[in-house]
């Protein structure tokens, strides 16, 4: 049964650098599961890139899992032994390519033992 990882979320800036990291206190902790099905929609996208990133532990080092550069819904498999390898750890992270930046987007997660 597939749960909301984050919610509606809509978000904005004005800076080239601006990055944008999933609280803390949300990540994904996918001990003990094998294989994580994990689907992301976004509504809205301008000048800026989602990506769910994975690691081992807490403080990283942080790899990417899946980059989302388009409008639509983003379905993504991570197993524990495939190419986009399943860690630990699963968050999101939205970062500026441009000066004036927007998004608007879920991510749904489901895992499998």
């Amino acid at each position: 049964m597939k749960t909301f990882f984050q919610k509606w979320l809509t978000a904005s800036g004005d800076g080239a650098s601006d990055e944008m990291l999933m609280d803390h206190a949300k990540w994904l902790d996918t001990h003990g599961f094998k294989r994580l099905v994990l689907d992301a929609q976004v509504m809205t996208r301008t000048n800026c890139t989602l990506t769910i990133q994975t690691a081992d532990a807490q403080c990283g080092p942080w790899t990417t899992a899946a980059t989302v550069n388009a409008t639509g819904v983003v379905y993504i498999q991570a197993e524990e032994n495939a190419t986009n390898k399943l860690q630990r750890y699963v968050r999101w992270k939205v970062a500026a390519t441009n000066t004036s930046w927007e998004i608007c987007f879920w991510v749904a997660v489901e895992l499998k033992e």
